[in-house]
């Protein structure tokens, strides 16, 4: 079986998969919250695209895992109509 290389995302690349911008994204990473980049050169970095994966693949589980907000009390009956109409014709 042939081994996979890696695949290095440059921030452009990162960029254009997840939603944040270039100062978000170092902040993240600085805070430990986001994949850190490794060093190419003496001005270049880039991230490993199964990190960038993987992070986004833990935020979509994480997205998913969160409960369901449950609907707000109330009657059941839907206040549709009663745009303009004061309290007294709404209740009759």
């Amino acid at each position: 079986m042939p081994e996979k290389h890696e695949k290095f995302l440059r921030l452009a690349e990162v960029r254009n998969r997840v939603p944040y911008s270039r100062s978000t994204i170092y902040q993240l990473v600085t805070q430990g919250r986001f994949p850190k980049p490794l060093n190419l050169g003496a001005r270049a970095v880039a991230w490993l695209e199964s990190d960038i994966d993987e992070w986004i693949a833990l935020r979509i589980e994480k997205g998913r895992a969160i409960a369901p907000v449950a609907p707000a009390p109330g009657n059941g009956k839907s206040r549709a109509g009663s745009v303009g109409k004061n309290r007294a014709e709404v209740s009759a």
